[in-house]
């Protein structure tokens, strides 16, 4: 009952072989993620595995489920600030099973100061199905960056893994 709404906030180190899980949370280096939205798990986009492809259910995912054609936005806050020029982000999609589709567009920000600002030199946003989608741009120092999507028209979208390449 309300196992859903459940929230760990340690996770025991069960097994040393090659199959078990390595946890991590912001406490141990890893960024602290948030959305405008969570409908699934936000810390699935940090997972080290490749999906098989962007409708792989065998993989935790977020998604912004169920808001449709708005936009919304999810963001890695760091512990301390990172140098970054390339993000490769693999969208969820689920044609033929629900209505998750990649995005009409999407923009990188960081965040400088207190204010959100898109990264510069950026191109080529992406939203390519089964691959990752990377953007590079101008090499620059934030504490936080901000991944902005508008969704399709009556869809809802979302991420299986972000890859911050700092």
């Amino acid at each position: 009952m309300g196992g859903a709404r459940l929230r760990i906030s340690a996770f025991p180190t069960v097994s040393e072989s090659g199959d078990a899980h390595l946890w991590r949370s912001a406490s141990s280096g890893w960024p602290r993620v948030t959305a405008s939205h969570v409908h699934d798990n936000a810390w699935a986009i940090l997972q080290d595995v490749i999906p098989a492809s962007s409708a792989d259910s065998s993989i935790p995912r977020f998604t912004w489920w169920d808001h449709r054609g708005m936009t919304e936005w999810i963001q890695c806050s760091f512990v301390k600030s990172s140098t970054i020029d390339r993000v490769s982000l693999y969208w969820f999609d689920d044609t033929g099973i629900g209505q998750c589709r990649v995005p009409k567009s999407w923009r990188l920000m960081y965040l400088s100061g207190d204010r959100w600002t898109p990264v510069d030199g950026a191109e080529n946003y992406g939203v390519q199905l089964n691959k990752f989608n990377s953007v590079v741009f101008k090499r620059g120092t934030t504490a936080a960056l901000r991944v902005e999507v508008q969704l399709q028209d009556g869809m809802s979208s979302g991420v299986l893994a972000w890859h911050l390449d700092r």
